[in-house]
């Protein structure tokens, strides 16, 4: 059942959506680190639209973030193949890397295994 559930296209399309969806907003967050003093300054109109953009983009990127944790998860733990210490290393890395993890092991693992499950 879980195998069927993953191997769809349907999921497939989502989890794609929401790995590029993270990697955009994590691009986002690092380059608002690096150039703080880009934040800094008096709230006009269109620095207050620009925050209310971003907040927008972090909240849907926090969602897509989960999504995606949760999948890659669940893939890992009831459909890969991989052995237990793969596994453990795998879930280190998610943690770790958190929210970077899930997308490494989504283009890494999940999406090169379901690219050739359909050929």
């Amino acid at each position: 059942m879980w195998v069927d559930v993953f191997a769809s296209a349907k999921a497939n399309r989502v989890f794609r959506f929401c790995a590029w969806w993270t990697l955009l907003v994590t691009g986002v967050v690092i380059a608002l680190l690096l150039f703080p003093e880009a934040n800094v300054g008096s709230q006009t109109l269109p620095r207050l639209l620009l925050s209310v953009f971003f907040g927008v983009v972090g909240m849907v990127g926090a969602a897509t973030s989960l999504i995606l944790l949760v999948g890659m998860f669940a893939h890992l733990v009831k459909v890969s193949r991989m052995s237990a210490a793969s596994k453990l290393l795998w879930m280190f890395l998610f943690i770790a890397l958190l929210p970077v993890g899930e997308v490494i092991y989504f283009f890494a693992v999940y999406g090169p295994r379901r690219a050739a499950a359909t050929v």
